[in-house]
């Protein structure tokens, strides 16, 4: 749930000439402070501000900006500039929305600071902005002269990403054997792993490109696995497998109708083979129907350095040559996104930092 957040200045507390740590006081009638007792919600009536160390918790995935108000009471029109420290960088972390040199007339008044934060999906540490006004400006009660904004990188750490074929382009099939060696099928109704009957492509490669592919960079990969859909049985069922690899690419694109577009991809060095059990009851969508563990094939995708949040990978089936070698009506046929688009593969992995 996203949370949001807003600064309620409920009072200036009364101006002190106490001596201070920080920096040279003013005299009494002449301060500029942060707002005291700032209040911080997540949710209504649930306090982040931590008065006792000047600090302010945020989470990084918040939409909402953070509001800092300063004050001032001055027997004559004065300047402050507000510097930023802490370990957090300005436009990479969070943008600055205002001006960081107040002028301030005399009296009491108030500017506004806003901090917008970056959800810029980088993995990493906790980080920290903090905003301080000059020595010699500030109230010395509790240090009003600077305010921390910790930035609570509340990202995910682990999860779990579902991805279903949802294009005509984004599964399809490469003729091997039969009689046209390399011509792509873009819009088949169904998904043939080894020889089938009726068909005139022989033997087919398989290819399947998932979107949205939601995992960070360099992350740890606990399982992958595709989900398939029966589409028909056949009568002489046969040993298939499929050597199961990626294509070796930061972000994959979708396939298209040119010759041999599935096979002049470059391939991923690791590869599975899949043992396909006999799919006898058409409709089902069980653990024969998913494929062995692709963890590996995943975890180089994620490991290339150009791998980004949400991109796409394609997955590559070719057959064995014992598989090329079986008789008619011996293979395996799925649905694919033009035969059921509800039917159509699924992959499913998760994954942890």
């Amino acid at each position: 749930m996203r949370l949001y957040k807003y600064i309620l200045a409920l009072a200036i507390f009364s101006l002190s000439c106490e001596k201070d740590n920080i920096g040279p006081l003013l005299d009494g009638d002449t301060n500029i402070i942060f707002f005291n007792n700032a209040l911080i919600y997540v949710e209504p009536e649930n306090d982040i501000f931590d008065e006792s160390t000047t600090t302010v918790s945020v989470g990084e995935q918040e939409t909402e900006h953070v509001v800092i108000e300063v004050g001032a009471v001055l027997t004559a029109a004065k300047s402050a500039q507000i510097s930023l420290g802490g370990t957090a960088t300005q436009g990479v972390d969070y943008t600055i929305i205002g001006d960081l040199s107040l002028d301030f007339p005399a009296g009491s008044s108030v500017k506004t600071i806003a901090i917008a934060l970056i959800d810029n999906e980088n993995f990493d540490d906790d980080h920290t902005i903090t905003l301080s006004l000059p020595k010699g400006l500030g109230y010395s009660e509790n240090n009003r002269r600077e305010l921390t904004v910790n930035i609570i990188n509340n990202e995910l750490s682990s999860g779990t990403v579902v991805s279903a074929i949802t294009n005509s382009s984004d599964d399809v099939e490469e003729g091997i054997n039969g009689n046209s060696p390399g011509a792509m099928d873009v819009g088949s109704t169904d998904l043939e792993f080894g020889e089938t009957e009726g068909s005139t492509r022989g033997v087919e490669h398989i290819g399947l490109r998932f979107n949205g592919i939601s995992i960070p960079n360099g992350a740890k990969i606990r399982s992958a696995r595709i989900q398939f859909t029966v589409d028909e049985d056949v009568d002489e069922p046969a040993d298939v497998v499929m050597t199961i690899a990626a294509e070796a690419v930061d972000d994959a694109v979708t396939y298209d109708a040119s010759d041999f577009n599935l096979t002049n991809r470059t391939l991923t060095t690791a590869s599975v083979d899949w043992n396909i059990p006999v799919w006898a009851t058409v409709g089902e969508a069980g653990p024969a129907q998913k494929t062995v563990d692709i963890k590996s094939v995943i975890q180089e995708i994620i490991d290339r350095p150009g791998w980004g949040y949400d991109n796409s990978i394609n997955i590559i089936f070719s057959p064995t040559t014992e598989t090329l070698a079986n008789p008619r009506e011996s293979g395996r046929v799925a649905e694919s996104f033009d035969g059921d688009p509800d039917k159509a593969p699924v992959l499913t992995i998760d994954w942890e930092l």
